[in-house]
């Protein structure tokens, strides 16, 4: 089945933090030069934009699954959270898609059809526009 993770809150403090560090507080928000502010305000700048883009992550998680409901088989906890490298961009909303268990024979013979493959990146697409239509109709 078919199950969606974003980034968990707490696995990505430490990571946000070796970011800036790294990178000399530049172009970590969006472009925004963060090189001459204190620590304190790159810190809270840098939890706000975390929290912000964990809330769009969660939102292009619920677009995925009204989209994937009625045609495939969701696990029934399909949103879950983990500190999957992937998801940790801090202004870029990010989704790991978990298609399927290749130990699952179901899930295998699936995975490998063109058919479900064409489906299910249909799917993807269509749930991608509507969460940035959504979000242009709904950003003031």
């Amino acid at each position: 089945g078919i199950s969606l993770y974003t980034l968990s809150e707490r696995a990505s403090d430490k990571e946000a933090a070796a970011l800036a560090r790294r990178e000399n507080k530049s172009d970590l928000i969006d472009g925004v030069d963060l090189s001459e502010e204190t620590s304190e305000v790159t810190s809270i700048l840098l939890d706000l934009t975390k929290r912000d883009t964990l809330n769009q992550s969660s939102l292009l998680v619920k677009f995925l699954i009204k989209s994937f409901e009625n045609d495939f088989n969701l696990l029934q906890r399909t949103h879950r959270s983990a500190g999957f490298a992937v998801l940790k961009s801090l202004d870029i909303p990010s989704v790991l898609l978990e298609m399927g268990y290749l130990s699952n024979k179901k899930d295998s013979k699936l995975l490998i059809s063109e058919d479900y493959q064409r489906k299910l990146s249909d799917k993807i697409v269509k749930a991608v526009i509507n969460y940035f239509k959504w979000r242009e109709k709904n950003d003031t």
